[in-house]
């Protein structure tokens, strides 16, 4: 999905020796050369860890979604997405938000005053969507002192309009939050 692909749909590369060393986690009938009584052999990797029916469909809109993305560039992409992102963090600083990290399209931060949860809440009432919690980094936010932040992220289809979009919600919520509307 990172990818703009189907759910459910990745890559795994790896060098030979080590996928002829490991062994599989999950086990189905077009994954096994041959079943004795007591033993069963698996095919050659990468055979050997495909358990199940294929999804072809997914593996059809991966490739295509990898075709689109190379059209554009991934450094195009990086870079739009890198200063929509300064945009969006210059933004909520002006807004009064505190941003605790900004990279690519992404902006970590949190408004004074109200949680981050809170937060997600009123914005998604307006239509924005952004994620609220401790992002799989528990340590970090033991660090900072906090219980959680906001994320937003703006990918390279994203526009000014969005960001702008962002910081009024944001101003938003402030104003409602703080009983200054």
């Amino acid at each position: 999905h990172k990818m703009l692909g189907q759910t459910g749909t990745g890559v795994l590369y790896g060098r030979k020796e080590l996928l002829d060393q490991t062994q599989p986690l999950e086990f189905g009938g077009e994954m096994i050369r041959e079943v004795s009584k007591t033993t069963a052999t698996f095919k050659p990797a990468p055979q050997k860890f495909e358990a199940g029916s294929q999804n072809v469909s997914g593996v059809v809109a991966l490739g295509a979604a990898i075709d689109y993305l190379n059209a554009i560039g991934l450094d195009a992409i990086k870079d739009r997405e890198t200063e929509l992102g300064q945009a969006m963090a210059e933004g909520l600083k002006k807004a009064g938000a505190r941003v605790y990290g900004q990279g690519g399209g992404i902006a970590s931060f949190n408004l004074p005053g109200v949680h981050p949860h809170d937060l997600a809440t009123a914005l998604d009432a307006q239509g924005i969507a952004i994620r609220a919690g401790q992002h799989c980094a528990q340590p970090m936010m033991d660090w900072l002192g906090i219980k959680a932040v906001a994320r937003a992220s703006a990918a390279f289809y994203n526009n000014e309009a969005d960001v702008e979009a962002l910081i009024k919600g944001v101003q938003a919520a402030k104003e409602f939050f703080n009983g200054t509307r």
